[in-house]
């Protein structure tokens, strides 16, 4: 079934319903001239994200299960080759970045660390966020979205951190990662807990007191529940899409842009069946670029649709 003109012109942005507008007022020659270079612009967009660099910045206390996690979402094993080093409880003055494999030029995680050291010592100085920034502020500004990561507690160094991410206009989300350990641990100490509750009001718990410790600890502002997800980091509950990860990619999915996206769906492994869907949309959304890019004009008789007026 066709799509209908006007969902394709809803579809496009503003430069692209121009584009399409003077192709239905245009005539003989001038008409072949706009449909060449419409051609040209869809072929150049369904490439341009291959020239996006997509960074997410992760934060969080020693422990916290980062490096489980910045491993799992790029399909490694922790012995893999360009794993994070999984089981280092100290942290260090560098920002590294964790590329995915599939496309290191396009996909980065960046692993910043919750501390400031002395240099050449292993004590731990009182933090500066201003020399913090001094030093990692830059890195900071690159990534598109932050992450703050807590296995249950959580330092106010972190918090700091992620609130000058959120002053920079990144999305700011919290994970409280090892659900996994939190269950079991649950289910071994209080196997009564759950005779009349389940795995969800567990979570609900946790997302609450989570709350509760970002604002003790320093955080200004509300933090809305939604941005708060409980998760377990290990490759297999990722690629499940155990308990928060649906609505944790989600939620990172749609504070990219369209391009960025783009990067994400052709790079990631899929964290859940809704990825699917997610696809789905935004290639149906660029089904006129993908038509118009692989056919001579296969979509002028839609051209005149593009002139209604109000569209």
């Amino acid at each position: 079934m066709a799509t209908p003109p006007e969902e394709i012109i809803g579809q496009m942005n503003e430069e692209e319903q121009g584009m399409f507008r003077s192709l239905a007022t245009a005539g003989g020659v001038k008409k072949a001239e706009i449909l060449k270079k419409i051609q040209t612009y869809a072929a150049e967009n369904m490439e341009a994200w291959k020239n996006q660099k997509v960074c997410v910045g992760i934060v969080g206390d020693p422990g916290a299960g980062k490096s489980t996690f910045i491993n799992s979402i790029r399909g490694l094993k922790p012995k893999a080759p360009g794993a994070a080093e999984v089981g280092v409880t100290h942290t260090t003055e560098v920002a590294t970045d964790y590329p995915h494999p599939a496309r290191p030029d396009n996909l980065v995680f960046v692993d910043f660390p919750g501390v400031l050291l002395e240099k050449g010592s292993g004590d731990q100085r009182d933090f500066d966020i201003q020399q913090y920034l001094t030093k990692f502020g830059e890195k900071m500004e690159q990534c598109h979205v932050f992450l703050v990561f807590s296995s249950g507690r959580i330092q106010h160094n972190a918090v700091q951190i992620g609130m000058k991410a959120r002053d920079m206009g990144k999305k700011v989300l919290f994970v409280r990662s090892q659900f996994d350990k939190d269950l079991a641990d649950k289910q071994n100490d209080d196997p009564e807990y759950f005779d009349d509750k389940t795995e969800a009001d567990l979570m609900e718990e946790l997302r609450q007191d989570y709350i509760k410790v970002l604002k003790r600890v320093g955080w200004e502002g509300e933090v809305n529940p939604k941005d708060v997800f409980i998760i377990s980091g290990r490759l297999n509950h990722v690629l499940k899409g155990s308990w928060d990860i649906p609505k944790f990619r989600k939620s990172v999915f749609e504070s990219l842009g369209a391009l960025q996206r783009m990067v994400v769906i052709n790079t990631c492994r899929d964290f859940s069946k809704a990825t699917i869907k997610e696809r789905g949309d935004i290639y149906r959304s660029n089904m006129w670029k993908v038509a118009m890019a692989a056919t001579a004009g296969s979509l002028v008789p839609y051209a005149g649709a593009a002139a209604i007026p109000g569209r």
